[in-house]
């Protein structure tokens, strides 16, 4: 009540001119979110928030995901890529998955469709999303300033002097020279007749995604039929939508929200009780297979 409060004393002290809503936007749209794999059990999500609203008291704070499997930067990839484009222009993310960087190697600010992503130089940015080129990158160099108290410090000073409607360029160079990565992709053997494919998430229903796509299957396959492999499970049915799966605790294939594989399960008990991911006891990373006929 109070913020708008504040709201309409500003609008009204201009009159309503619409000038000054860049302004009140950019109070008001304090947004960070958060991807780790630093897991739920240890404090260590809890004190990267403390940190930041004591720096930032009105940041409000969105956890994208903290179950990002150690060091996999694919599926932390795949987790933002589909996530970033709902939030507003000058929302900030950490990326903090195989945060831990040598020496002289820097953490980048990436900006990329009018938001800030800032994350170790590993790779993980360039794959959030290979379709939208970075309006400039900058490698992280904080030596002279006041604070030497680790990463979360270093994250935290980054997001804050963006907030003030600070300059990139006074936090280090722009940058060109960083470590680049594929998206995940399957492959077709050269008979034709197999793709190898992986795992790149499983959900909370324990559904495995996979990282082969519709259009890559029409592109690669020539419409042939599939059977989906999976731990010598040979699964033939692939359906539009869930609802269309078989009976409960039979294992199928969907095309998800995203266009993916998914081998899922009609009605898990969750993501370790009847699922897929405990049925077939594949992991993150796990290899499947698609036979062509």
């Amino acid at each position: 009540m109070y913020e708008a409060l504040q709201f309409v004393l500003l609008m009204s002290q201009n009159n309503g001119i619409s000038r000054n809503l860049a302004a009140v936007h950019k109070r008001f749209m304090s947004l960070i979110t958060l991807t780790s794999d630093y897991g739920i059990i240890d404090h260590d999500v809890a004190a990267l928030k403390g940190d930041i609203w004591r720096e930032m008291p009105d940041a409000r704070i969105v956890d994208i995901s903290h179950s990002v499997a150690p060091y996999n930067i694919m599926q932390a990839a795949y987790l933002l890529g589909r996530t970033y484009k709902h939030y507003p222009e000058g929302t900030i993310h950490f990326v903090l998955v195989d945060a831990l960087q040598p020496k002289d190697k820097p953490h980048l600010l990436w900006e990329m469709a009018g938001q800030f992503f800032i994350g170790p130089d590993n790779g993980v940015l360039t794959i959030i999303d290979p379709n939208e080129k970075p309006t400039l990158v900058t490698a992280l160099d904080l030596r002279n300033s006041k604070s030497d108290d680790g990463l979360h410090s270093m994250y935290v000073q980054v997001a804050a002097h963006l907030q003030r409607g600070g300059k990139s360029s006074v936090l280090g160079q722009a940058s060109k020279n960083y470590e680049m990565k594929s998206p995940s992709r399957p492959t077709l053997k050269p008979d034709q007749l197999e793709v190898i494919a992986h795992v790149i998430h499983i959900d909370t229903f324990g559904n495995l995604v996979t990282n082969v796509s519709r259009k890559w299957l029409v592109e690669n396959t020539s419409n042939k039929k599939l059977t989906v492999i999976a731990r010598n499970k040979r699964i033939t049915r692939i359906v539009e939508n869930y609802h269309e799966g078989p009976t409960e605790g039979e294992l199928f294939c969907v095309f998800n929200s995203d266009d993916l594989l998914e081998i899922a399960v009609q009605k898990p008990g969750g993501r370790n009780i009847n699922s897929a991911c405990s049925l077939l006891g594949l992991q993150v990373n796990s290899n499947i297979y698609i036979e062509l006929q």
